[in-house]
């Protein structure tokens, strides 16, 4: 995604994030304020619990701009290029990151959070890294631990199989017991 244009063309301080199924524009305190589905091309506002629509912005002057320019950008077909496009970046910082036993490699043009990559993506200091070794140790570290709480989980889900299973022997003995009377 061609966020740094769109940022350019929206003119805001709020942040812009491909969350691959949406574009999301958002604050720290909530990513996606306001939604853009890529596959409906339908805009939405995250606090609109009514189903205002765009009417549900009206008192956010600049969110209502930002409605109305991503609204006018749909409308011209101009939004695809930015969608499907990826930025180009004149100073770019090589950072690599993992994802699903992979290392991938991206860039961008400042680090750490709340910056973007070239393809879009909000970068996290704990999930991007200068330093593929980094990205490696990181990636290791996070299935080790997934790994440790699956295993717990299983256990836990084997503790209550168990309990389950002595409660069926036990009622089941019940059973019979009540069968020979």
């Amino acid at each position: 995604m061609k966020l740094r244009l769109l940022n350019t063309i929206l003119n805001t301080g709020y942040s812009l994030t491909n969350c691959r199924t949406y574009l999301a524009v958002g604050s720290s305190l909530c990513h996606d304020l306001i939604k853009l589905d890529i596959e409906t091309m339908k805009i939405s506002y995250a606090l609109d619990t009514w189903r205002k629509g765009r009417k549900s912005v009206d008192h956010r002057d600049e969110l209502s701009e930002i409605w109305d320019k991503l609204q006018e950008l749909i409308d011209s077909g101009e939004i695809l290029n930015i969608l499907e496009g990826e930025d180009t970046i004149e100073n770019p910082i090589t950072v690599y990151h993992y994802k699903k036993g992979e290392i991938l490699t991206c860039t961008t043009d400042k680090l750490g959070w709340p910056n973007i990559t070239s393809d879009g993506y909000l970068m996290h200091d704990n999930t991007y890294f200068t330093d593929k070794a980094l990205a490696v140790k990181e990636g290791i570290e996070d299935n080790e631990y997934m790994i440790k709480m699956l295993n717990e989980r299983l256990q836990e889900a084997q503790e209550k199989i168990n309990k389950i299973n002595a409660d069926i022997n036990m009622f089941t003995s019940y059973l019979n017991n009540l069968k020979q009377l």
